[in-house]
């Protein structure tokens, strides 16, 4: 973090500022020798971080020695490393644009008018026609996407997966797949991916996958039931994520006599 994050190797400012304070303490290695906290931090980077590439066959892999105790850093200590950390986010957040550009109607604070223009067709052929705007409206907020209001929103209904439903559900979906993101996921296993490997090459073709959304979406209320229901053991929070009321269901209209 100190080399990623606060860019504190960089012989900067704020960079000098932070190991500084981490100086003011020492590391003592097995044989009792000692060294400046940030001096080993640096030594670090510049061991471990600043190798690039290692040739795999080398059999000699660059090493440091860990210290056995550590200095403890007093209050004050702490305060100045905080505030000196804190100083160095800024000019590293901007240098680095970490902060992710503003979309439209993202600001939940900001007020908005609107108005609207008529377009009439000029009754003389040879005039273009004319534009009538109108006044603007009251000034008003864009709720925040995950904003709760007291107006329901209309259910979606899920259909009821009878045996009839699920033998004549087709796929209502489809997604155009590369065919190497194909071959990579239909030759990828659990296994192999613990181990962290992908999936082998196949056969260069596109393919086209077709998913019916509503028995995935069936699938995944069993899911997130089950999920729900054991984090509701340790967070307590079943009531604030589910609400299911139960409602008559209507009887199947059946036609009028007489009706053809």
């Amino acid at each position: 973090m100190l080399h990623s994050v606060f860019d504190a190797f960089n012989g900067t400012t704020q960079g000098n500022a932070i190991l500084n304070i981490l100086n003011r303490r020492n590391v003592t290695f097995g044989d009792n020798s000692t060294m400046p906290t940030g001096a080993y931090f640096q030594w670090a980077k510049t061991t471990l971080l600043d190798i690039g590439s290692y040739p795999s066959a080398s059999p000699n892999a660059p090493t440091i020695p860990m210290p056995a105790t550590w200095d403890s850093f007093t209050d004050q200590d702490q305060s100045a490393l905080v505030s000196a950390l804190i100083a160095a986010l800024g000019p590293r957040s901007q240098s680095m644009n970490l902060l992710a550009p503003q979309g439209r109607f993202m600001d939940s604070s900001r007020l908005y008018k609107l108005r609207i223009f008529f377009r009439m067709k000029s009754d003389s052929p040879a005039c273009p026609p004319k534009l009538f705007w109108s006044q603007y409206s009251d000034a008003f907020k864009i709720a925040p996407w995950h904003a709760t209001g007291n107006r329901a929103h209309p259910p979606i209904p899920l259909p009821d997966p009878t045996s009839d439903f699920v033998k004549n559900a087709r796929p209502n979906c489809s997604f155009q797949v590369p065919g190497n993101l194909m071959s990579a996921m239909q030759g990828t296993s659990l296994s192999g991916l613990m181990k962290g490997s992908g999936g082998g090459g196949g056969l260069s073709l596109g393919w086209i996958c077709g998913f019916n959304i509503p028995l995935i979406t069936i699938c995944a209320f069993f899911v997130l039931n089950i999920f729900l229901t054991l984090l509701n053991i340790i967070f307590f929070w079943l009531p604030f994520i589910k609400i299911c009321i139960p409602f008559p269901m209507p009887s199947p209209s059946t036609p009028d006599e007489g009706t053809p």
